[in-house]
């Protein structure tokens, strides 16, 4: 696992890169409501697909009373479980690990 602050022009965040086998589960983290969603990616495109994230699913919720917005990038094609608008529970299977658009690797970035 690795992770990053900032490092970039306009991200506060932390990113948080998780590699796991193709096909794993991805839960989400935190109780919620999707936002986001993008299951139009395939493996085979070029950086640019979805701002380079590929497949993702963002949700929002609240932790000890703090907003969050937590994006699960880099999703398999056709994966996603939820839709947006729907509320999560942490520890919801969300998706499952892919390779789509610009991960090195099979692995999935938390982006907070």
């Amino acid at each position: 696992m690795t992770a990053g602050v900032g490092g970039y022009p306009g991200h506060n965040g932390v990113d948080i890169q998780i590699r796991k086998a193709p096909g794993d589960p991805i839960f989400s983290i935190i109780s919620g409501t999707v936002i986001e969603v993008n299951n139009n990616c395939s493996t085979t495109e070029s950086w640019g697909c979805c701002g380079g994230f590929g497949n993702y699913v963002v949700v929002h919720g609240k932790y000890n009373g703090v907003d969050y917005v937590i994006m699960y990038a880099y999703m398999q094609l056709n994966t996603i479980t939820v839709g947006y608008g729907q509320n999560v529970s942490s520890g919801q299977k969300i998706g499952q690990i892919g390779d789509s658009e610009s991960s090195v690797d099979t692995t999935y970035i938390l982006k907070c």
